[in-house]
């Protein structure tokens, strides 16, 4: 589970704790380990139902395609309605 409050019980800003989960990703780029996509992944998909974030949601897609997820299609669709102009939701 990945922390949602500081040390002292207080809640981080959300946009801090965005940035301490996609260190999560910049680690697997180090280490390999599939368990940090986990991770990544159980958080986007928890974040993507209450925020709209073009690049979580890129990151998201990404793992989900490289997990051979027959999920992507509606994940890309979903992703290109909200962001039409963004080449990176060009759906295939």
């Amino acid at each position: 589970m990945l922390p949602n409050h500081g040390s002292a019980g207080l809640a981080l800003p959300q946009n801090l704790l965005a940035w301490c989960v996609m260190a999560l990703l910049l680690r697997f780029n180090i280490t390999r380990d599939a368990a940090l996509l986990t991770r990544f992944r159980e958080w986007a998909e928890r974040f993507s139902t209450v925020h709209n974030n073009p690049d979580v949601s890129h990151s998201l897609l990404m793992i989900v395609r490289s997990e051979g997820d027959p999920s992507a299609q509606a994940l890309c669709l979903n992703a290109k309605a909200r962001w039409p102009d963004d080449p990176r939701f060009d759906c295939f």
